[in-house]
């Protein structure tokens, strides 16, 4: 856990943001490699952070002061129907409603970074809740061919509430072929080269 990212926290929830453009949360985790965000900072700015606080107060304080290391062990990744290279992170914990905790990341378009946009819990509809969209968005994704990252055992789980307890992490990326590609280039991974 990085004590520059929660003191910037602490400060951003004084008022004090304009101290700040981008606060670091650290590199860029490994997995996301595959999913075409560079091997460069995560970047979140301290207006985003400021309007995330304000916008979404389920997501607990505590949450937020472990981000970074939240970030290194997901429950899930998926790219966004958005088409710009935006990914979708989804994490092992719920927020104070318990839905999952969403984090969308894009590659910067004005320098080598990876931007978080966001920290919010994932309200459903009338029809599905935030787990079944979760869910919809991954079997969208695996249909049409796209990278997608499950936390294995996980296909019938939902995130735990309010738990920012490390847990164990391996991967189980699920890479199917496919004939076109989205605007920005998506790295494949090669068969037998998965890192533990």
């Amino acid at each position: 856990m990085s004590s520059s990212w929660i003191r910037a926290i602490d400060a951003i929830i004084r008022g004090e943001s304009k101290k700040f453009r981008g606060v670091r949360l650290g590199r860029t985790p490994e997995i996301l490699h595959a999913f075409g965000l560079g091997p460069h900072d995560l970047e979140m700015s301290a207006a985003k952070i400021a309007k995330a606080r304000k916008e979404h107060p389920e997501i607990s304080l505590q949450i937020w002061y472990d981000l970074p290391a939240l970030l290194q062990n997901p429950l899930a990744i998926f790219p966004s129907t958005r088409n710009d290279g935006t990914v979708i992170i989804v994490f092992m914990v719920s927020d104070t409603d318990g839905n999952p905790i969403i984090v969308p990341i894009v590659p910067s378009a004005d320098r080598p970074r990876n931007v978080v946009l966001s920290v919010y819990g994932k309200i459903g509809n009338e029809r599905i809740n935030g787990h079944q969209w979760v869910a919809n968005q991954i079997a969208t994704a695996k249909r049409d061919g796209q990278l997608v990252f499950q936390k294995s055992g996980s296909a019938d789980s939902e995130p735990k509430p309010e738990s920012a307890d490390a847990i164990s992490w391996s991967p189980d990326p699920i890479s199917v072929d496919r004939s076109t590609e989205p605007t920005r280039s998506i790295l494949k991974l090669r068969e037998k080269s998965t890192k533990s």
